[in-house]
Protein backbone atom coordinates (compact mmCIF):
# COMPACT_ATOMS: atom_id res chain seq x y z
CA UNK A 1 0.00 0.00 0.00
CA UNK A 2 1.05 3.57 -0.72
CA UNK A 3 1.51 6.01 2.18
CA UNK A 4 0.01 9.62 1.69
CA UNK A 5 2.85 11.64 0.56
CA UNK A 6 3.50 8.40 -2.18
CA UNK A 7 -0.86 8.57 -3.42
CA UNK A 8 -0.49 12.83 -3.92
CA UNK A 9 2.61 12.45 -5.85
CA UNK A 10 0.90 9.68 -7.91
CA UNK A 11 -2.68 10.66 -8.48
CA UNK A 12 -2.64 14.10 -6.66
CA UNK A 13 -3.43 16.07 -9.95
CA UNK A 14 -5.69 13.40 -10.76
CA UNK A 15 -9.33 14.53 -11.18
CA UNK A 16 -12.26 13.02 -9.55
CA UNK A 17 -16.17 13.23 -9.71
CA UNK A 18 -18.47 12.62 -6.84
CA UNK A 19 -19.75 9.69 -6.40
CA UNK A 20 -22.06 8.48 -3.63
CA UNK A 21 -22.78 9.82 -0.30
CA UNK A 22 -23.58 7.80 3.24
CA UNK A 23 -23.52 8.64 6.71
CA UNK A 24 -21.19 11.57 5.65
CA UNK A 25 -18.48 9.13 4.10
CA UNK A 26 -17.98 10.69 0.76
CA UNK A 27 -16.74 8.53 -2.52
CA UNK A 28 -15.23 9.84 -5.66
CA UNK A 29 -14.13 8.36 -8.62
CA UNK A 30 -12.28 8.89 -12.11
CA UNK A 31 -11.80 6.38 -14.51
CA UNK A 32 -8.32 6.12 -16.29
CA UNK A 33 -7.22 4.46 -19.37
CA UNK A 34 -7.76 0.89 -18.19
CA UNK A 35 -8.10 1.49 -14.70
CA UNK A 36 -10.91 2.77 -12.25
CA UNK A 37 -9.60 5.30 -9.12
CA UNK A 38 -11.99 5.30 -5.77
CA UNK A 39 -11.42 7.81 -3.21
CA UNK A 40 -13.58 7.86 0.09
CA UNK A 41 -13.40 10.83 2.22
CA UNK A 42 -15.24 11.38 5.65
CA UNK A 43 -17.41 9.55 8.09
CA UNK A 44 -17.51 12.49 10.93
CA UNK A 45 -19.86 14.73 10.23
CA UNK A 46 -17.58 17.81 12.08
CA UNK A 47 -15.16 16.98 8.97
CA UNK A 48 -17.77 17.23 6.23
CA UNK A 49 -19.55 20.59 7.98
CA UNK A 50 -16.49 22.46 7.68
CA UNK A 51 -15.75 21.20 4.12
CA UNK A 52 -16.71 22.86 0.63
CA UNK A 53 -17.00 19.63 -1.69
CA UNK A 54 -17.26 20.23 -5.21
CA UNK A 55 -18.79 17.61 -8.05
CA UNK A 56 -15.08 17.67 -9.35
CA UNK A 57 -12.35 18.05 -7.44
CA UNK A 58 -8.36 16.83 -7.36
CA UNK A 59 -7.55 14.25 -5.18
CA UNK A 60 -4.81 16.98 -3.54
CA UNK A 61 -8.31 19.71 -3.08
CA UNK A 62 -10.27 16.92 -1.73
CA UNK A 63 -7.30 15.66 0.69
CA UNK A 64 -7.25 19.20 1.65
CA UNK A 65 -11.16 19.97 2.45
CA UNK A 66 -11.57 16.54 4.16
CA UNK A 67 -8.89 13.65 4.82
CA UNK A 68 -9.08 10.98 2.70
CA UNK A 69 -9.76 7.34 4.75
CA UNK A 70 -9.28 5.16 1.29
CA UNK A 71 -8.43 4.81 -2.13
CA UNK A 72 -9.09 1.87 -3.99
CA UNK A 73 -7.54 0.85 -7.63
CA UNK A 74 -9.93 -1.68 -9.42
CA UNK A 75 -11.45 -2.96 -6.04
CA UNK A 76 -8.12 -2.81 -4.72
CA UNK A 77 -6.98 -0.97 -1.75
CA UNK A 78 -3.98 0.97 -2.38
CA UNK A 79 -4.30 3.61 0.41
CA UNK A 80 -5.77 4.04 3.81
CA UNK A 81 -5.33 6.83 6.35
CA UNK A 82 -3.83 6.01 9.70
CA UNK A 83 -6.41 7.59 11.01
CA UNK A 84 -9.56 5.53 9.87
Amino acid sequence: MMNEKELLERYGDLELEFNNYYKYYFTYYAILKHDKLEAGCGGDKNDIYRSNLNRIMTLKELNNEVPIKSVYLNDKKIYESEYF
